[in-house]
């Protein structure tokens, strides 16, 4: 639990930078996995939420808090905004690490669940996707104005001029990196099995000469994606009214498609009052249903990177096996 001490970086953040005089309680809301934490601060000017990561650099949070305000800048789905980003010390066998103040969203336990969140959710989405907010910094390229971490994985998000180009990059990364020792400890697939190697250059190659993408390929404009929408990075914030909110974004400028297969790997997400509200606003273009499993396999490679999961493992094999018979 963060130190109430006035010398504590936290609390020193919220009574520096952010207007607080006292801060009278820290209150632990989530920890996950990947080591984030999330804390309610409350203070003599009202709450604040805390991230903080006892191992991570300021660099996660301050990528994350630059997508946050892209995503605020369209208008489309309420996010919390940064407020500030800070070090934290060593103590002990952790650290330095890092925490990010935004404004408190007082989120409304499985409120992402419901019809009516579900519906704008749905609707801020489709709108997020056909913003034109940002045209003047993407200039008609795909990428981001920062490299970013989805979870745990490095996102190269250097500029380039075709969407395949720039998916075909993410897929080799997802590829390579399944062969690769993590910090976090995670076992790397043995480099002597070389199904997910050989597969995964066949895709590659395919995916750069353009391959799934025949007939839309001229029309895929860069569109502003969260990056890492699940159901567990969406939520409704209480009061009067639907209100919904997304969280834990991992932005950059792709396909508007690639944004629903993490939407799909987790489900939660209703057909009615989710899946056909969007697409009435974002039609399926021809092809979607091939392109669907292409995405579909990069996720479910971040998931091996991730976790090492054998059946995972499987799961990447087999759609690539579909994917290049498809092809």
């Amino acid at each position: 639990m963060p130190s109430l001490s006035p010398n504590d970086p936290i609390i020193a953040a919220l009574t520096s930078v952010c207007g607080a005089s006292t801060v009278t309680a820290m209150t632990l809301l989530d920890s996950r996995w990947n080591g984030n934490e999330a804390f309610r601060a409350d203070t003599d000017v009202g709450p604040f939420f805390i991230k903080l990561n006892r191992v991570e650099s300021t660099t996660v949070f301050m990528s994350e808090a630059v997508g946050l305000v892209a995503l605020e800048k369209t208008g489309t789905l309420p996010v919390p905004r940064p407020l500030h980003v800070g070090s934290l010390p060593r103590v002990g066998n952790y650290g330095p690490g890092a925490f990010m103040v935004l404004t408190f969203l007082d989120l409304v336990p499985f409120g992402a669940n419901r019809p009516d969140v579900q519906r704008a959710l749905a609707t801020g989405l489709a709108a997020l996707h056909t913003d034109t907010s940002h045209e003047e910094l993407h200039q008609g390229r795909f990428g981001f104005t920062t490299n970013n971490f989805h979870s745990l994985t490095p996102q190269d998000n250097r500029w380039v001029a075709d969407w395949p180009t720039f998916f075909a990059r993410r897929l080799a990364a997802q590829v390579r990196g399944v062969y690769k020792e993590k910090a976090y400890g995670r076992a790397p697939v043995p480099v002597s099995d070389e199904t997910l190697l050989e597969r995964g250059r066949q895709l590659v190659a395919l995916v750069r000469d353009g391959r799934w993408f025949e007939g839309v390929a001229n029309t895929i404009r860069p569109s502003l994606l969260h990056g890492a929408l699940w159901i567990g990075n969406a939520g409704a914030v209480s009061g009067p009214g639907t209100r919904p909110a997304v969280f834990d974004p991992a932005c950059y400028f792709g396909h508007s498609e690639a944004e629903l297969a993490l939407c799909r790997l987790y489900g939660g997400f209703d057909e009615t009052n989710f899946w056909a509200v969007y697409h009435a606003a974002v039609p399926r273009a021809p092809g979607f249903e091939g392109r669907a499993k292409l995405y579909d396999l990069h996720e479910r490679l971040n998931q091996l990177n991730l976790f090492g999961d054998p059946a995972v493992k499987a799961e990447c094999e087999s759609l690539m096996e579909q994917l290049l018979a498809d092809a």
